[in-house]
C-alpha cells in the first residue's frame, strides 16, 4: 500500500521545490499536485483573459475538483493507477493527462490539502511549508509573469483580492495538522537551501521509519 506524503503551504511557498527534491532522493516515489485538479470554467462572460483571471478566485475549495482528486487518492491507495489531468495555467484549460502509478511513496502537494478533512485523512505524513508573505508574493510575481503569461497588474490584483486573503482563511489556520514544519523564508545561497532540504529529507525518512515520532 502506498504511503501518502502531503506538502501544504501558501502559493509560492516552495511546495513544488520540496516535492521535486524528495522525489529525486526517495526511491519508488511519484508525484501528484492539487493544481492539476483546478476546475476549468467557461470564461465567455469576460472580454479578455485578464478580466477572467482578475474576477476568478482560484484559491478557495470551490476552485478545485475535490471529488475527482479524492477519488484518485483512493484509487492509488487501492493499488490502481490513475489518469491525472494536466492543467495549463497559461490557458486555464486541461491539455491532457498523465498516468500515475501507485508507487511506494506518493508526494502530494497543494495549498488546500489540510483544509478538507477528507483529504487530510488520506495523508500519512503532513508537511507544512512556512514562508513570509513578502517572499511568497515576490516569488509569485516572478513565476507568473515569466512562466504563466500574466502581467504584473494581474498578479498583484490576485495577491490582494484572493491569494493572500484565502491563505489566511483556508491555509494558515490548518498549519497545526503538520507533522513537520519547514521554514522556507530564507533567500540564501543554493548551498543553504540544499542543506535545509537535506535536513528535511532526513526528518521525512525518520518519520517514515518511525511514524510514531513526535511532531518536528
Amino acid at each position: 500500500m502506498s504511503t501518502f506524503i502531503g506538502i501544504c503551504g501558501g502559493s509560492s511557498s516552495g511546495k513544488t521545490t520540496i516535492s521535486n527534491y524528495l522525489f529525486n532522493y526517495i526511491k519508488d516515489t511519484t508525484q501528484i499536485s492539487l493544481d492539476n485538479y483546478t476546475c476549468v470554467k467557461q470564461n465567455g462572460n469576460y472580454k479578455t483573459r485578464e478580466e477572467y483571471i482578475k474576477n476568478t478566485n482560484f484559491d478557495c475549495p470551490e476552485a478545485y475538483n475535490i471529488d475527482l482528486f479524492l477519488y484518485h487518492l483512493k484509487e492509488l491507495r487501492g493499488g490502481r493507477e490513475i489518469k491525472m489531468p494536466i492543467y495549463d495555467f497559461k490557458t486555464s484549460t486541461y491539455t491532457g493527462f498523465k498516468i500515475v502509478k501507485p508507487e511506494k511513496y506518493i508526494l502530494i502537494d497543494g495549498i488546500l490539502l489540510f483544509s478538507k478533512i477528507e483529504i487530510l485523512k488520506q495523508l500519512d505524513l503532513c508537511i507544512f511549508v512556512e514562508c513570509d508573505d513578502d517572499i511568497r508574493d515576490k516569488r509569485r510575481i516572478a513565476r507568473d509573469t515569466v512562466e504563466r503569461g500574466a502581467t504584473l497588474d494581474m498578479v498583484t490584483h490576485q495577491l490582494n483580492t484572493t491569494v493572500n486573503p484565502m491563505f489566511y482563511k483556508h491555509v494558515f489556520p490548518n498549519r497545526h495538522y503538520a507533522d513537520i514544519v519547514f521554514n522556507n523564508s530564507e533567500n540564501g545561497s543554493t548551498y543553504s537551501l540544499h542543506k535545509k532540504l537535506l535536513d528535511l529529507y532526513k526528518k521525512v525518512i525518520e518519520y517514515l521509519e518511525n511514524p510514531n515520532t513526535e511532531d518536528v
